[in-house]
């Protein structure tokens, strides 16, 4: 079964879903899913997750805050981050069209919670979500 997309807020709401949605990809935005704009990740990432969409998103930052790890981990999200980099939508949208099948390979096999890192030449699935929480709440308890 093909899956369908949560698009984050951070890679915008107009210019990427619609390239993403001319190539076929099955997706919602932030806006779509009735997400505020403020809404903290810890709060969206479960309801997202519980309704069964894949997450991409370029937002980083969850690698150090315990508190959206244990939301993946809690909610057993599919959370794909895109790489390095400010691009254009146009350059993310050729991204992850050209990782498509490797994505919905890993959403279909994984039940969660994964979190991959989406780079111009590979997908790349996190060790261990759980290992990740830990050092980062060791980190934060010193």
């Amino acid at each position: 079964m093909t899956p369908s997309y949560f698009i984050d807020r951070c890679l915008g709401h107009y210019d990427l879903p619609r390239l993403l949605r001319e190539a076929g990809m099955d997706l919602v935005t932030h806006r779509d899913f009735g997400v505020l704009h403020d809404e903290e990740d810890v709060v969206w990432i479960p309801k997202v997750a519980k309704a069964g969409y894949v997450i991409l998103t370029s937002d980083k930052d969850i690698r150090k805050n315990p508190l959206e790890l244990q939301a993946v981990i809690q909610s057993r999200a599919l959370y794909f981050v895109l790489g390095r980099g400010s691009r254009t939508a146009q350059r993310n949208a050729e991204i992850i069209k050209a990782h498509r099948r490797q994505i919905e390979d890993l959403a279909r096999d994984h039940a969660g919670p994964l979190i991959s890192q989406i780079n111009v030449n590979e997908v790349k699935v996190w060790s261990s979500v759980s290992s990740q929480f830990e050092k980062v709440s060791r980190r934060r308890t010193r």
